[in-house]
C-alpha cells in the first residue's frame, strides 16, 4: 500500500547503487574515454513482408572524453559501443581525420560483439595505435537490423489506417537505440546527426530534425529517385543541427503525407486520416497556441519546427517528443480537440526533456516532472485555471492508483539504477506526477505567484543549461540561486528536499485544484440524477453537452465506482448510452471507460460488448486494450468468452510486445 511521502531506511540506502554524475550502468560504452559527437547514418529500410529489415552504415566521430588523460593506453585502445543482439555488425573501419567514411578511406578494424545485458550487447572496437592516441577519430560500422529488436517496430499493412502498404517506426526512449544503431546510448551526453533514409517507393521516410527536406505541394517531403535491385526506391536527407541526446534520434517510413496546421507546424499521417488530423490539430491553430504560451511562459522555442505524426492504430504509446516531430496516437483524432492537451504536454518538451535533458536514468523527474508542470502551466494559459484543476486532479488519481501497484524503491523520484537493471522496467506514474507535485511545492515553498515562479526560476534555469545534460543538483542550484531569501532557511529546506528526492509514498503537497470544482459539481450532480431516476435525469441531453471532457471522463470515473446497491448496472448502462452515444463515441477516452463499465456490469448487445469488441479492434494503444481485456477476462464466464472473441478479432491489429502482454492478462480465458 502506498502511504505518504516519507525518508528511506538509511542502511538500506546505503547498500544501493550511488546516483551521482557521469555513472549510467546502463550503458556498455567507454564514453568517459571516447565521446560521440556526431552520427551520419545510411540506412536502406524495407518494411515489407518478407523483409522487414534495415541495412545501415554508421559513420561515428568521437573525441577524447573526459577521462581520456586519466585512462591506460589499453583502455584508450578500445572504443567501445552499444549494441543489441538484433543488431548484426558486418564490419567496423576506421576513417582518417577529415574522411567521408567510404570504404575506399577507411581501413578496417578488429572488434568483437561482447555480451552486456538482456536488454544490449557490447561492441568493442580495437584501435591501432596512433588512433589511440589522436585526437578525434571516426569509426565506420556497417551492420544490419532485422525483427526482435527493441527500437524499430515493423508493422503490416493490416496494422495500418490505410490497409495497403507496410509501416516502420523507431523509438529510442530509453535505451533502445542501441538496437538502430551501434552508438553509446545514454542521456548523459547530447550529440548532433545527419541521416540518408532510403525506401522502395512510394514509401516516404521522415526523421525527426530541423534539417528537413523541402515539402511539395502533395505534401510529400522531396527525395532522389534511386534505383535497388531494379526496383525504384527513393532517398529522403535530414540534419539535426541541434544537439540531442542519442535516444532522440527517431524515424517513421509508411504511406505518408502531410497538411499545414500553422506558422512552423505540419501535420503527418496516411492519407487515409489527413484530413481529420489536420481538422483537429489545425482548428484555432490549437498548436501554434501551445507552442506561443510556452514561449511567454518558459523563453525562446529552439527547434525551428515542431509537426506531429499520427501514427497508425496499432501505435502502443500515446507520444513520443522526439523534436521537431512528435509521434502520437491516432486517438487524438477525436473530432472536437478534446484530447489535445496531450499535445501540450510533448510540445512542454521541447524545453524540458529535449532542450534541458536528464543526465541519468535515475532522475527521469527531471523531463517528465517538470514538463507535466510546464504542460498545466500552458493549458492554464490556454484553457483556463479550471479545466487544468480538473486535469491535474485526474494526476493525482492516476498516481494514487499507481503507487498501490509500485514497489516501495521505484516510489522516489530518485531511482538507484543497479547493473542489468533495464531502465524501462522502471517505468510508472511517479515521475510524472510526484515530480510534479515536488516542482509545485518548490514554487509554494518559494512563496511567489506561479508568474514570478516561471519568470525567476524556469526561465533562468532553462537558459543556464539549454542543450545541456543535468542532474537535480544543476536544477537545485539554480532554484537557490532564483530565491535568496531561502538561504536562511537552507539548514531547514535540505532535508525536506531529501525525502521528495529519496523517499517514498504519495507526495505529501499537493497545489490547490478547488477551482475544477466549478466543472466537477455539475458532472457529479448529473450523476446523482441518472442514479435517482433514469427517466428523468437528462431528457434533452443539454446537461451531458454543457460538460467538458473532463468533466465528462470525471462522471464516467464516479460511475465506476459504483455497484447495483447505489442504482448503476445494465439497465442504467442501457439508458445512458441511449441518451449520450456512448459506445460509438470518437473520444477514445470516453470509449476506454465505457468498455469498462460494461464488463463490470456484464452488458449484452451492440452497445454493450459489441462495443468493446469493436473498440479494442480500432486501437493497439497499451494504456486501453490492456485494462479493458483484462476487465473482460475478470468479468465470469461470459466476460472470458468475450476476451477470447476480442483477442481473436483484433490481435492482428496490435503490436507483438501488446499481444504478448494481452496473453499474459487473459491467460487461458
Amino acid at each position: 500500500m502506498a502511504s505518504e511521502g516519507g525518508g528511506g531506511d538509511a542502511a538500506a540506502d546505503a547498500a544501493l547503487p550511488p546516483i551521482v554524475r557521469g555513472s549510467d550502468p546502463a550503458t556498455a560504452s567507454n564514453w568517459h574515454v571516447w565521446r560521440a559527437t556526431h552520427y551520419e547514418w545510411d540506412a536502406r529500410i524495407d518494411p515489407r513482408d518478407g523483409a522487414r529489415k534495415l541495412s545501415a552504415t554508421a559513420q561515428v566521430s568521437l573525441v577524447r572524453g573526459d577521462g581520456f588523460d586519466g585512462a591506460s593506453a589499453a583502455e584508450r585502445a578500445v572504443v567501445v559501443l552499444d549494441a543489441h543482439e538484433a543488431v548484426a555488425v558486418e564490419s567496423v573501419a576506421l576513417a582518417p581525420a577529415g574522411a567521408d567514411g567510404s570504404d575506399a578511406a577507411a581501413a578496417a578494424v578488429a572488434f568483437e560483439v561482447a555480451p552486456f545485458t538482456a536488454f544490449g550487447t557490447a561492441l568493442r572496437v580495437t584501435l591501432p595505435e596512433g588512433a589511440a592516441a589522436a585526437d578525434s577519430i571516426k569509426l565506420v560500422v556497417v551492420y544490419a537490423v532485422g525483427a526482435g529488436g527493441p527500437a524499430v517496430t515493423w508493422l503490416g499493412a493490416a496494422q495500418t489506417a490505410g490497409k495497403t502498404l507496410p509501416y516502420c517506426y523507431s523509438i529510442g526512449q530509453a535505451v533502445c537505440n542501441r538496437g538502430l544503431l551501434p552508438c553509446q546510448d545514454t542521456p548523459a551526453f547530447r550529440v548532433t546527426f545527419a541521416a540518408r533514409l532510403c525506401v522502395p517507393a512510394p514509401l516516404v521516410a521522415l526523421l525527426a530534425c530541423d534539417g528537413f527536406p523541402a515539402v511539395g505541394d502533395d505534401g510529400r517531403p522531396e527525395a532522389r529517385a534511386v534505383e535497388v535491385g531494379g526496383e525504384p526506391w527513393l532517398e529522403y536527407s535530414f540534419v539535426m543541427s541541434h544537439s540531442v541526446p542519442v535516444y532522440l534520434l527517431a524515424m517513421a517510413v509508411g504511406d505518408l503525407a502531410s497538411a499545414r496546421i500553422g506558422p512552423r507546424s505540419r501535420v503527418w499521417t496516411e492519407p487515409a486520416g489527413l484530413a481529420a488530423a489536420a481538422a483537429e490539430f489545425g482548428e484555432g491553430e490549437i498548436v501554434e497556441k501551445y507552442l506561443a504560451a510556452g514561449e511567454r511562459l518558459f523563453g525562446e522555442y529552439s527547434w525551428s519546427r515542431y509537426d506531429l505524426l499520427v501514427m497508425p492504430p496499432a501505435f502502443a504509446y500515446g507520444g513520443m517528443e522526439n523534436p521537431c516531430l512528435t509521434f502520437v496516437t491516432p486517438a487524438l483524432v477525436a473530432g472536437d480537440q478534446s484530447l489535445c492537451d496531450v499535445v501540450a504536454h510533448e510540445i512542454t518538451h521541447s524545453w524540458f526533456g529535449n532542450l534541458v535533458t536528464n543526465a541519468s536514468w535515475s532522475e527521469f523527474f527531471l523531463n517528465e516532472g517538470f514538463t507535466m508542470y510546464g504542460q498545466r502551466r500552458i493549458l492554464t494559459e490556454v484553457h483556463g485555471e479550471a479545466f487544468t484543476a480538473l486535469e491535474t486532479t485526474t494526476g493525482r488519481a492516476l498516481l494514487a492508483a499507481a503507487m498501490e501497484e509500485t514497489e516501495p524503491l521505484l516510489q522516489r523520484l530518485r531511482v538507484p539504477m543497479a547493473p542489468g537493471l533495464d531502465p524501462d522496467d522502471t517505468y510508472n506514474e511517479v515521475p510524472y506526477e510526484k515530480g510534479f507535485a515536488f516542482v509545485s511545492w518548490l514554487r509554494d515553498t518559494a512563496g511567489c505567484t506561479a508568474e514570478e515562479f516561471d519568470a525567476k526560476f524556469l526561465r533562468a534555469y532553462v537558459a543556464a543549461h539549454a542543450f545541456s545534460c543535468v542532474m537535480s543538483e544543476d536544477m537545485l542550484a539554480a532554484w537557490w540561486a532564483a530565491f535568496p531569501h531561502l538561504e536562511a532557511r537552507r539548514a531547514e529546506l535540505q532535508p525536506q528536499i531529501d525525502v521528495w528526492l529519496n523517499g517514498g509514498g504519495m507526495p505529501s503537497f499537493w497545489p490547490d485544484c478547488s477551482a475544477g470544482a466549478a466543472l466537477t459539481a455539475p458532472a457529479e450532480a448529473l450523476l446523482g440524477r441518472w442514479l435517482a431516476d433514469a427517466s428523468t435525469a437528462d431528457a434533452d441531453g443539454a446537461a451531458w453537452a454543457a460538460l467538458i471532457t473532463y468533466a465528462k471522463l470525471h462522471l464516467l470515473d464516479k460511475l465506476l465506482e459504483k455497484g447495483e446497491a447505489d442504482g448503476a448496472g445494465a439497465a442504467l448502462l442501457s439508458a445512458l448510452d441511449a441518451a449520450y452515444g456512448l459506445s460509438t463515441s470518437r473520444n477514445a477516452e470516453i470509449r476506454l471507460r465505457w468498455s469498462l463499465a460494461v464488463a463490470k456490469h456484464a452488458l449484452e448487445g451492440a452497445s454493450g460488448y459489441d462495443s468493446v469488441v469493436a473498440f479494442v479492434r480500432s486501437t493497439g494503444k497499451q494504456k486501453y486494450v490492456v485494462p479493458v481485456m483484462r476487465a473482460l477476462a475478470g468479468g465470469g464466464e461470459r466476460g472470458k468468452a468475450v476476451a477470447r472473441t476480442a483477442f481473436g478479432e483484433a490481435s492482428d491489429g496490435w503490436q507483438d510486445n501488446i499481444k504478448a502482454r494481452v496473453r499474459g492478462v487473459i491467460g487461458d480465458a
